[in-house]
């Protein structure tokens, strides 16, 4: 086998009913099968799974590779062995959920052909929000690649580190569908900078992608639906009283870990402060109220970690641009810095709930 451009990343957990409909879209791609492999890691699932990727091994022995553990890894510490192993000059990760355009990869490598990008961005939509009679769309955008008349690649060169603040990607679309957006990397921005996901978390990908843009000199955009996202409502982050919702707390964390231990904390400072107001206290509060029962204790944790990080939070040009009522009130308790108990907690839980059931 020639060395492949595009190294295929799949991890699986009891994914028995899902699996099929991933790999048919992966096994189907318009782009020659020299051109790219498929790595499926095994993470110790309970079902069917392994016979189910065994059978597409046995049917694709050239293009799929299997990977099993007797341990969970969860999702990053699958991707890491994926990593690993890819022999691919790009990394491509697609959850055993999901499913993509057959000709997403072949698209992919003509922009390659003509560039050597650090990052290529495809757009995404939750097919949980189309609707059933709408669902000729998938199917359509499965079997043909026909471009919007608002398509609008973008391609973004990353001077100096600080671009990659200032540059937003667009996430809703004219007709007000929210997009999920899936990265291709170039292997070597791993294994020259000796990146890996947290092992044994979720939310992994909030850490990855905050970590690796240190390093992206040049992102090319998709603007065009490729990829199709399907929202597991039994998965981990999606669960009511799962505390593993408390690992977006470690994760923020290690993120300015690593920022601090590559020296580029105090450099980036200002730009990274929002950021992690908003993902570590807010919504992590949102979380925490809308799916847990009985609430954590640590509200306190969190709070301190915001002032010991951030200690001119309230400061931030971004502070009074929140447009919620419950959003600002939480700013201001956080603002106040005063210990709150888990009755009192509660009771804002309440009020939380309240608003959002009467803002609709």
């Amino acid at each position: 086998m020639n060395q492949p451009l595009i190294s295929v990343i799949v991890p699986c957990y009891n994914v028995e009913n899902q699996i099929d409909r991933c790999l048919k879209s992966l096994t189907e791609q318009t782009l020659d099968k020299n051109q790219y492999e498929i790595i499926t890691i095994n993470d110790a699932s309970e079902d069917r799974t392994l016979d189910k990727l065994t059978q597409w091994e046995k049917k694709y022995p050239s293009l799929i590779s299997v990977i099993t553990y007797d341990e969970n890894q969860k999702q990053g510490g699958a991707r890491n062995q994926g990593i690993a192993i890819a022999k691919g000059e790009y990394i491509a990760f697609v959850d055993s959920d999901d499913f993509v355009n057959i000709h997403l990869y072949q698209e992919v490598k003509n922009i390659i052909d003509k560039h050597s990008y650090d990052e290529i961005l495809i757009k995404g939509t939750n097919i949980n929000h189309v609707k059933s009679d709408d669902i000729s769309f998938v199917e359509k955008k499965m079997k043909t690649l026909e471009h919007s008349k608002s398509r609008q690649d973008l391609a973004v060169e990353h001077k100096r580190i600080e671009n990659f603040f200032d540059y937003n990607l667009p996430s809703q679309g004219n007709n007000g569908n929210l997009f999920f957006t899936s990265h291709i990397y170039k292997k070597s921005l791993f294994t020259d900078n000796d990146i890996a996901f947290p092992v044994k978390y979720v939310y992994e990908d909030n850490y990855l992608t905050k970590v690796i843009s240190l390093y992206i000199k040049d992102t090319y955009l998709i603007d065009e639906i490729f990829y199709f996202y399907c929202e597991n409502l039994s998965s981990t982050v999606c669960a009511s009283n799962n505390l593993h919702h408390l690992d977006r707390l470690a994760i923020e964390l290690a993120v300015l870990e690593y920022y601090r231990l590559v020296g580029a904390f105090s450099l980036f400072k200002k730009k990274l402060e929002w950021p992690f107001v908003q993902n570590f206290y807010l919504n992590t509060l949102y979380i925490l109220f809308t799916r847990f029962d009985k609430l954590p204790d640590i509200y306190n944790f969190m709070k301190e970690e915001v002032y010991k990080n951030f200690p001119d939070f309230a400061k931030n040009e971004n502070y009074n641009k929140f447009t919620t009522q419950r959003e600002k009130l939480l700013l201001e308790l956080l603002k106040s810095g005063v210990d709150v108990s888990p009755d009192e907690l509660k009771r804002i839980q309440i009020a939380y709930l309240k608003s959002i059931i009467n803002s609709k």
